[in-house]
């Protein structure tokens, strides 16, 4: 039984990830319009990426959830889904990370501490409400 706990807690865990935390028209003080326009075409260049990755979580969340409401749970089974879950959160950390980087490419080291801290901000927005799970852009 306590298995099956550990086993939830972390399919929330991963639910509630940081997709999206970069996303929203940035407002940095001092950005020049050239580097708004470059924000957003790295933006727009990730959102295809970042939309595949979590069509890929519900997915599998899905298949999760599906395998555990079975009337007989294949425990193997069960953590072969998980284990997928982990693998597709991976690249969307990975992802994550490599959009955070170019954007840090484009700021001024001025520019860089307000920036990541409205990402840091909106990440921990999006672990008490959830990512948008239909690949849309958040607000």
């Amino acid at each position: 039984m306590k298995h099956w706990f550990l086993l939830g807690a972390t399919a929330a865990a991963l639910w509630f990830g940081s997709t999206a935390a970069v996303q929203g028209e940035p407002q940095i003080p001092g950005m020049t319009p050239q580097q708004k326009q470059a924000m957003t075409a790295v933006r727009d260049r990730y959102h295809p990426h970042h939309a595949e990755i979590a069509r890929r979580l519900g997915a599998r969340r899905s298949e999760l959830a599906n395998l555990i409401r079975a009337d007989e749970i294949d425990k193997a089974a069960v953590k072969a889904k998980l284990d997928e879950i982990l693998n597709v959160e991976r690249e969307r950390q990975q992802l994550f990370l490599d959009e955070i980087f170019e954007f840090k490419g484009l700021l001024r080291p001025e520019q860089w501490g307000p920036f990541r801290q409205k990402v840091l901000d909106r990440m921990l927005r999006d672990r008490r409400h959830g990512p948008r799970q239909d690949g849309q852009k958040s607000e």
